[in-house]
């Protein structure tokens, strides 16, 4: 059995003791019974047998029926009396003991010392037995001795029924008493040792049944909170997929409105209050592009470029741009471990991820304060994932944004990162920030966990999944100058697209520089254009989301048919990971809607460099 501890050894004892003293009040009990039984069994044997004696002709009542009623009410009061006030104490078992005893000398002496009496000690010890408890057999005993002892010498008719004094015969029935109790005493102490193993396994099973209980209410706070994470992932993912739609179809929208704005501004370069104009068109779309990624950012359908991001570099830019636009109260710290694993991911995200963070660190201190940024290895093992209810286990780089700030409630904790939520003045955020910072950490396989308390500041940690690789990395094109208005002249673009406003956007754009233009709607219409004349577009550009046909199942069938033509993907969504793949084999080209005339026209050149 393995070895108890203290506090088991405590609760075993306590128990002990309890069942101990249970059985002590249950056989006080019995003896108070025992004890009115035997005094009125004294009485009526007294009167039965010697009920009165003669002086002359004159009889009077017997000394036996006095010795019953006084003698045998002090025997049965006394241990009564303690048996009501101090029960199950020790003085009160060796009282009853003595008493017990005192009642079976009693007896012999009323029955003139027959042996048949003497069986009474006997019984009593067995009943004595039922204290459990050795030494209340010794008192009995060695109070049985001393009276066959004392009145054998000074009184032998009263306790062997002859005159005769004998100096050996209480020996005789002493051993008899210690061979009995020579088998009631380990009797008591094996029950003993018995009452000590129920206490010990009943101890066991209680504290069995408690760490029982209180695995499964941990489990049962795992599995609530594991449900409330579902339903809270499950919820973002919903409005991630609602934001996702929403935001493609407006950079479709807004890409009409920069590419045409791009257009005018150099049509009418010359009137400046035109051109004027036509930036604060350009801006406002420009906003609304940055809103459209945020959300695309939040539904984990943001421009998602895989490098091994240099963290500690990302930060000290972060910081480096943040610190400028701090009040002189609050001060920024940074503290990172030397050795930090590499992680992988989109630096820009990241960089966007940190200044959020720091940014909203800031606006919970509005008379001062400090921000901590600091990153560490971690190592996610069961019990720390217990602890950190967000993360799985793995190797992690965590990132850490600290503030001593206002903090946030917690009644609000769980949905700081749902789009449009904000805690902020009306005008003074969008409520995206949160969203975007939690849907980057999802696109990364990363986690999010936020702890805070009102009053007392927020603390973010990011954890960024150690990297074993070096994703690819496209080579930046170098030297290449302003396109010129007929570095197209002469070719054939073959155009698809299911949205109107670009299709007809992305045509005059590249009429601008010299190309003839051949636009559909889908992917089917372009495929069978292309059929005709495999040779005669080099340069193609697919929607990558479009009905009947998408762009990446028109790709593969157009490069069975012109495998040296030059493909460009664009897309309301960021890039996906097929299309990555695609870049990776093929060297396929990626744009993001909304863009200008020029950025299209690069796009171009590059393939044509």
């Amino acid at each position: 059995m393995e070895e108890l501890n203290k506090r088991e050894q405590e609760r075993i004892q306590k128990m002990y003791v309890a069942i101990r003293s249970e059985n002590f009040h249950r056989t006080d009990k019995l003896f108070s019974y025992l004890m009115v039984a035997q005094w009125m069994f004294a009485i009526g044997c007294a009167i039965f047998l010697t009920p009165t004696t003669y002086n002359g002709n004159v009889s009077t009542l017997h000394p036996h029926v006095w010795a019953a009623l006084v003698l045998g009410g002090l025997l049965t009061f006394l241990p009564c009396s303690f048996i009501i006030l101090r029960p199950a104490e020790e003085i009160t078992r060796h009282v009853v003991a003595v008493t017990q005893i005192g009642m079976s000398a009693l007896l012999i002496h009323l029955t003139g010392g027959r042996i048949e009496t003497h069986f009474h000690i006997f019984g009593s010890l067995a009943f004595l037995a039922f204290y459990r408890d050795w030494k209340v057999l010794v008192t009995a005993a060695a109070v049985a001795a001393v009276d066959h002892l004392l009145r054998g010498i000074y009184w032998p008719s009263s306790v062997f029924g002859v005159e005769a004094v004998s100096h050996w015969r209480w020996m005789e029935h002493s051993a008899w008493v210690v061979f009995e109790i020579s088998f009631l005493i380990p009797g008591c102490i094996r029950v003993q040792e018995q009452m000590r193993a129920i206490s010990e396994r009943q101890v066991q099973l209680e504290m069995m049944n408690e760490r029982i209980e209180k695995n499964v209410q941990l489990r049962t706070e795992e599995l609530a909170n594991t449900q409330r994470q579902l339903m809270q992932s499950q919820k973002l993912e919903a409005i991630g997929q609602l934001a996702s739609g929403v935001a493609h179809d407006f950079n479709n929208m807004l890409g009409g409105i920069l590419a045409y704005a791009s257009l005018l501004k150099e049509d009418y370069a010359n009137d400046p209050h035109l051109v004027s104009s036509l930036n604060v068109i350009e801006t406002s779309a420009e906003r609304g592009a940055e809103l459209t990624k945020k959300l695309l950012a939040f539904a984990r359908k943001g421009n998602y470029e895989h490098t091994i991001v240099d963290l500690q570099k990302t930060i000290e830019e972060a910081v480096s741009l943040l610190e400028p636009s701090l009040d002189e109260k609050i001060t920024v710290a940074i503290d990172l471990d030397k050795n930090l694993w590499p992680t992988e991911g989109d630096s820009t995200q990241i960089f966007q991820v940190v200044m959020n963070l720091a940014v909203n660190s800031k606006d919970a201190m509005p008379t001062g304060g400090h921000i901590k940024i600091s990153a560490t290895n971690v190592e996610a093992d069961e019990d720390y994932c217990a602890v950190h209810k967000s993360v799985t286990k793995g190797s992690y780089v965590r990132l850490s944004i600290e503030d001593n700030g206002s903090g946030i409630p917690k009644e609000i904790q769980e949905k700081v990162f749902e789009p449009f939520f904000t805690t902020k003045q009306p005008g003074s955020g969008t409520g995206l920030g949160l969203s975007m910072v939690y849907g980057i950490m999802k696109n990364h396989k990363g986690a999010v966990g936020l702890y805070s308390e009102q009053g007392h500041g927020t603390v973010f940690h990011l954890y960024f999944p150690r990297s074993r690789k070096v994703a690819f990395r496209e080579a930046p094109v170098s030297g290449l100058s302003i396109p010129s208005k007929t570095f197209l002249q002469g070719q054939d673009i073959l155009l698809a697209d299911d949205e109107e406003t670009m299709r007809k956007a992305g045509s005059d754009i590249l009429k601008r520089y010299g190309a003839s233009v051949h636009a559909y709607e889908d992917g089917s219409l372009a495929l069978a254009a292309l059929e005709e004349n495999p040779e005669r577009f080099k340069i193609i550009i697919l929607d990558a989301i479009m009905p009947k046909m998408n762009g990446i199942e028109t790709f593969h069938k157009m490069r069975e048919m012109a495998p040296d033509a030059q493909f460009v993907f664009s897309s309301g969504y960021a890039e996906s990971s097929e299309i990555t793949e695609l870049r990776n084999r093929y060297a396929v080209k990626f744009i993001q809607k909304p863009f200008k005339a020029e950025q299209l026209a690069r796009e171009i050149m590059k393939k044509a460099a």
